[in-house]
């Protein structure tokens, strides 16, 4: 049997490399998820934009280190970048974006991406993110 000795620069290492290991590995299968939902709606709808609210990401299983975890939210929203930058090369020549959405008091949903944090909204509603893909 063959061992291989470890530092403890290794050892702590290994945590945070197994993490950010399954990390890319769920991205990549929101990712294909997305893609998979867009692809799929195109086929049978005439619309020619797709929204995938955040708030069924409860509903994806990502495989994750030997078991099913749900992905909560504030993975999705810490992760948004990287999820962005992976749909865009994806979709040449459409719009890609995170749009967060309040419900107003007529409960209309109204985009309020732009508006800065510093303004106060008259909402008791939690705000909806979603992830928009625009080929029209």
């Amino acid at each position: 049997m063959s061992l291989t000795p470890m530092s403890k620069e290794v050892l702590q290492s290994l945590k945070n490399k197994l993490e950010t290991e399954n990390n890319t590995r769920i991205i990549n299968n929101i990712i294909t998820q997305i893609y998979n939902n867009v692809i799929n709606n195109a086929k049978i709808k005439s619309d020619t934009i797709f929204e995938y609210n955040l708030s069924s990401i409860n509903n994806l299983q990502i495989p994750y280190v030997k078991k099913l975890s749900p992905i909560s939210k504030e993975f999705f929203i810490a992760n948004i970048t990287q999820i962005l930058n992976g749909l865009i090369p994806l979709f040449p020549d459409c719009k890609v974006k995170h749009i967060v959405y309040a419900t107003g008091q007529d409960n209309k949903l109204y985009d309020i991406s732009n508006v800065p944090k510093t303004v106060k909204l008259n909402t008791t509603i939690e705000n909806q993110d979603y992830i928009v893909i625009d080929w029209t």
